[in-house]
């Protein structure tokens, strides 16, 4: 009986560490990975340096930003680490969105900024439930958020200004689908989150060169 027992074990050893193997493996950075990573970075350091002196200045103020909101409403809810990376990939499209554009003031172009920061982290949140009441919610929070900016550097809100409030609460509310959908997307793949940021921070930075050139438009 011992020796059955222990052919047994033996027996299930293979698969157990079939099973073992198969898991982390999935998550680990291959050379493919890191190659992406590098091209995304590349990209972006290409495309704020064509931009301006001042883009990698406001690059980084956004990076800061970002990783003070997220980390922040992280130590908050109890999940730092996710709301680091979404309220990062969120303040870089952002960023991305509107570093070439033309802004009414500075207040604006940061506001935007916190914008991104605020909902990349809220996404994170489980509630409310209800993912109407969520897309409200974060409107609210982003139109707020836009307001005490532009107060904050005193800023008068002309009409302009008022444009751009109205369009953070529009925007705002379609953050929410727009990361829920990343967030199910990087739970199919199974690819590392880092991956599927570089491949979105590419074909944006991809989209934001060939629009202008399409549409005959200089920066």
């Amino acid at each position: 009986m011992e020796m059955v027992g222990a052919l047994g074990m033996m027996e299930d050893t293979p698969s157990n560490a079939t099973k073992i193997e198969d898991g982390p493996s999935r998550n680990q950075f291959s050379i493919s990975s890191m190659l992406w990573i590098t091209a995304a970075l590349a990209s972006l350091l290409s495309y704020a340096r064509w931009l301006g002196a001042d883009s990698l200045q406001h690059a980084m103020i956004f990076a800061a930003i970002a990783s003070a909101i997220g980390l922040g409403f992280g130590w908050l809810i109890g999940n730092w680490r996710d709301c680091f990376f979404w309220s990062l990939l969120m303040t870089l499209l952002t960023y991305l969105a509107v570093a070439g554009g033309r802004l009414p003031n500075v207040a604006v172009f940061y506001g935007w900024g916190i914008i991104g920061a605020i909902c990349g982290s809220m996404s994170v949140m489980t509630v409310p439930k209800n993912r109407l009441l969520a897309s409200m919610l974060m409107g609210i929070v982003s139109c707020l958020a836009m307001i005490a900016t532009i107060a904050a550097f005193r800023f008068p809100f002309t009409e302009l200004i008022l444009f751009d409030v109205g369009l953070s609460a529009l925007l705002g509310a379609m953050f929410q689908p727009f990361l829920h959908f990343l967030q199910w997307f990087e739970k199919r793949s199974r690819q590392p989150r880092i991956l599927l940021a570089s491949w979105l921070t590419i074909s944006v930075l991809i989209g934001n060169v060939l629009v202008p050139v399409l549409g005959g438009v200089e920066r």
